[in-house]
């Protein structure tokens, strides 16, 4: 385990003990809004959750001026897994809401205590490639398209970069991980509800929806890669009872996968392993564990190996896809045709090519390499490589006898696995790929913190 549980409990006390003042007179007022609220709302369930609510205010306000990734950070990385399932009325998702929140209560945080780290070389990576994908509006076949994607990565970016640069500690770490890994279970073990009841599949695949809204099995299953990478490297490291509830949490999160049939998320699984298998001294725990896996797969969902070794849709046509986008590619190879104008580029082209299979009008490309060639060209391909390489190389300073060690194998290895789904995905919109860059910035930025020859610096000076 990267960090021991006495430790973390330890520093924790010293915390609530610097800040009892704050907390005792938040205690005080949530008791008394409490009872004003149940007073108001008596004999209603939804009474009884509103005042909870409003009970809890004073002290979310505290904890998100005091450690905002305490909240309300860690309730949005808990609830990735669900963000599209949960609406907040005409405004979107709550996801999207808790995002706008965590961004100004760290922003706050960070120009209140100055503690801020040096932004990491993948910050500016990331900012060129947005750059790029401002300038390719210009000459999109739709500019409208192009402008509204381009809004939505800004904001999902401007909440890394505010992560990358705030000056988290360790006890921060132990948090954001902590609610990442748990939300990842929690939503594997709602999906594995689903998935065996009635109408919780669609043609041997998980099926989560409601009422106007549904999560995609792909999306879903590549959204549990970062806490099954997680859980698996602490529970190598772990002992006794410890370790066998950690096991236990990481194979739920792989019945989860199983249980989606997602072929690119399975393969992310095995690339995921490997890399853990290479770069620790676990090789052992490893072998048997991703023996285990097969067998649970298995047992899960023996559809999802079947998808795999008996695939006569070429991907479920991705591979016609991916061959008509090859073909519009070429008419504008280096600049591209627009941000977000994949389909658009595809229709031009898509009486002129021959395909075994056949597919659809309007698709989108399922792979990253595919998505930015078209539609960001030549330039774009360099800078998205450049980004994902910036992002696997962020933790290179942490040793193997530091004690974020097991955290930078299991960032890494998600960072490994995020690449293989997105050779099979569009996933650079949804919030559980950013948040494995998140997970890395602020790992980067305890270690840092932690190692007595780099602490926290003015903004403007670099970091090794």
């Amino acid at each position: 385990m990267p960090f021991s549980l006495r430790s973390s409990v330890a520093e924790t006390g010293r915390w609530v003990r610097a800040n009892a003042v704050y907390l005792l007179i938040c205690v005080a007022l949530a008791a008394a809004v409490w009872v004003g609220a149940h007073d108001l709302v008596r004999g209603t369930k939804m009474g009884l959750v509103l005042a909870l609510i409003i009970a809890t205010l004073p002290l979310t306000i505290v904890i998100g001026i005091i450690r905002p990734m305490w909240f309300p950070f860690a309730l949005y990385v808990f609830l990735v897994p669900f963000n599209q399932l949960i609406l907040v009325g005409g405004f979107g998702t709550l996801g999207k809401l808790l995002g706008i929140v965590s961004s100004a209560a760290i922003v706050f945080w960070v120009l209140r205590s100055k503690r801020v780290v040096p932004a990491p070389l993948t910050v500016y990576a990331w900012g060129a490639f947005i750059a790029w994908m401002v300038a390719s509006a210009f000459w999109a076949y739709d500019p409208q398209r192009s402008l509204t994607a381009i809004n939505t990565f800004a904001q999902l970016l401007f909440l890394f970069v505010i992560v990358a640069i705030a000056g988290a500690d360790d006890l921060d770490i132990r948090v954001v991980i902590t609610a990442l890994s748990i939300g990842g279970i929690v939503a594997s073990l709602y999906g594995g509800y689903l998935f065996y009841t009635a109408g919780g599949q669609f043609e041997h695949r998980l099926a989560i929806n409601t009422s106007d809204q549904g999560v995609d099995p792909n999306h879903f299953a590549a959204s549990l890669l970062l806490p099954m990478s997680l859980v698996t490297v602490a529970a190598l490291g772990a002992r006794r009872w410890t370790k066998i509830a950690l096991l236990v949490g990481s194979c739920v999160l792989l019945a989860g996968i199983y249980a989606s049939a997602s072929r690119g998320a399975m393969l992310a699984v095995v690339a995921i392993m490997f890399y853990i298998f290479i770069r620790t001294r676990y090789r052992l725990q490893i072998a048997a564990l991703t023996a285990a896996a097969v067998g649970l797969g298995v047992l899960v969902n023996p559809y999802a190996w079947s998808r795999v070794v008996s695939d006569y849709s070429g991907g479920s046509g991705r591979l016609s896809i991916w061959q008509i986008g090859f073909e519009a590619f070429k008419p504008r190879w280096l600049a591209g045709a627009g941000m977000d104008n994949f389909s658009l580029a595809f229709n031009r082209v898509f009486l002129h090519v021959y395909v075994p299979l056949s597919t659809d009008w309007s698709r989108n490309a399922h792979n990253i390499i595919a998505t930015v060639g078209v539609e960001l060209g030549v330039i774009g391909l360099i800078l998205v490589f450049f980004v994902w390489f910036s992002q696997f190389i962020v933790l290179r300073h942490v040793s193997s006898d530091h004690p974020m060690y097991g955290l930078r194998v299991s960032v890494e290895a998600a960072t490994l696995g995020l690449v293989v789904a997105a050779m099979f995905l569009d996933l650079l919109y949804f919030k559980y790929a950013w948040l494995v860059f998140m997970a890395a910035a602020l790992i980067r930025s305890a270690s840092l913190h932690h190692a007595p020859s780099a602490s926290l610096r003015p903004a403007g000076q670099r970091a090794a």
